[in-house]
């Protein structure tokens, strides 16, 4: 599975009227998620560079898809074929709703070297069969290291179309795909949220230095409440006494 995401052509002769927007608009949370799925995977479990699966949510605004949240898929793979935990996806997605009630599942990501469209394919038709969904995000962060010649956006959005005359073909083929336009957007709230971020993880950031700051600041506040307190309950006392 490690052949290159470049054969997947779009569809040709596909419907005019496309089930998502024209143009697919990533927020910030998505691609953290994605990276931090695969840089996880790539430290803990393999020394080739892995591909992992999540699923995107979002919404659709007139002609543009916002995708503004991810979870991580649970994804199994046996001689290249991929088996999708369709329960855990369903169970995430109705934790997920919870917390963002506005956002629909539109469609899965693959981050890390890009699968072949056979594979891309096959595995939609395993996500659609959980849940109807027609996007597909591949990312690929391989792109923006130094010795990448590459000068695009380490992104690609494609969707599923159902399937006209022009690029009907046999059952065994798959989906078709079209590729939509991809911009990376992000709103006030999230500027502000990845720039707290980045000032987190830049220079001599040590977690176990902040984590013991964080302590001794509610230390200090616990310390401050016993101490009112106190002074509370000397003044019942003495209230009592009537003093």
């Amino acid at each position: 599975m490690s052949t290159s995401h470049s054969d997947l052509q779009p569809a040709t002769g596909a419907a005019e009227t496309d089930v998502l927007g024209s143009t697919v608009a990533v927020h910030p949370l998505v691609l953290i998620s994605a990276n931090d799925h695969l840089t996880r995977v790539t430290v803990q479990h393999t020394p080739s560079p892995p591909r992992v699966y999540g699923a995107v949510l979002g919404s659709v605004e007139g002609r543009v898809t916002h995708l503004r949240s991810a979870f991580e898929l649970h994804v199994s793979e046996q001689a290249d074929v991929l088996s999708l935990d369709t329960g855990h996806l369903l169970e995430r997605y109705d934790m997920a709703r919870q917390v963002f009630p506005d956002h629909d599942l539109l469609g899965w990501y693959c981050a890390g070297p890009p699968p072949g469209p056979a594979a891309v394919a096959a595995f939609h038709m395993q996500f659609r069969r959980a849940h109807d969904s027609t996007l597909v995000l591949l990312v690929d962060p391989a792109q923006l290291l130094p010795e990448s010649a590459a000068t695009d956006l380490p992104l690609r959005a494609l969707e599923a179309v159902p399937s006209t005359e022009g690029n009907r073909g046999s059952s065994d083929d798959g989906p078709q795909f079209e590729e939509r336009t991809v911009a990376v957007v992000s709103e006030e709230d999230e500027r502000i949220a990845a720039e707290q971020l980045l000032t987190d993880t830049a220079g001599d950031y040590r977690p176990g230095v902040q984590l013991m700051q964080y302590l001794q600041s509610q230390r200090s506040a616990v310390e401050l409440l016993r101490t009112r307190l106190q002074l509370i309950q000397r003044y019942l006392r003495d209230v009592q006494t009537g003093k």
